[in-house]
């Protein structure tokens, strides 16, 4: 497998620095073996993984995140919203799960503006990041600084602040949640749009 975040193949990238312990995986199938190794062996500071995609992966990246140290790792989905709800991976951004609200709860949630569900879904546990970056394209991505409250916010359907970043300019927005994600105002101008597919 090659290093598409820290580099290409067995070499890495300069901007990693020369004091990094490389530590490139043999087979894909042996990544999560490879994190837990990393942090149990080496000490580091900080974890790069290219692409967590499977349930032992992301265990491996608890394991990283509980002993305190730094990671950064690209993970490869539509939206952040995607991960959430997916099986195997929401567990990177606190995982969720289904609860039941007392008669109390739904009444403060309905007086703030909220719906009158007893059922809701909700975060577990801490997100592992600390902050979460979509690459919508080249050119466009937007930062979500506090992973925690932006899935919070996603789960009762309420807007959060964002930054939309395009070369030149890092603006706040608003991101309104939607069944795919969220959708984020004020729109981007069509020419940040040219490299969207």
């Amino acid at each position: 497998k090659t290093s598409e975040i820290g580099g290409t193949s067995n070499e890495p990238h300069p901007a990693i620095g020369s004091s990094t312990r490389w530590v490139p995986v043999d087979d894909p199938k042996n990544q999560h073996k490879f994190m837990r190794m990393a942090v149990e062996n080496l000490s580091p500071d900080t974890v790069m993984v290219d692409e967590i995609s499977t349930e032992s992966e992301c265990d491996s990246a608890k394991t990283i995140a509980q002993r305190g140290v730094q990671l950064v790792a690209t993970v490869h989905g539509k939206s952040m919203i995607e991960l959430v709800n997916d099986k195997d991976r929401s567990s990177l951004l606190g995982g969720i799960t289904s609860v039941t609200l007392s008669k109390m709860e739904v009444e403060q949630r309905m007086a703030s503006g909220g719906g009158s569900s007893k059922q809701v879904m909700m975060r577990k546990f801490e997100p592992l990041f600390g902050m979460v970056i979509e690459i919508h394209s080249r050119d466009m991505w937007y930062v979500h600084q506090n992973p925690k409250e932006a899935v919070d916010a996603y789960l009762r359907r309420e807007p959060v602040l964002a930054l939309r970043a395009t070369p030149g300019l890092l603006e706040q927005v608003v991101a309104h949640p939607d069944e795919d994600g969220f959708r984020y105002e004020p729109e981007a101008p069509t020419s940040a749009l040219g490299g969207v597919a």
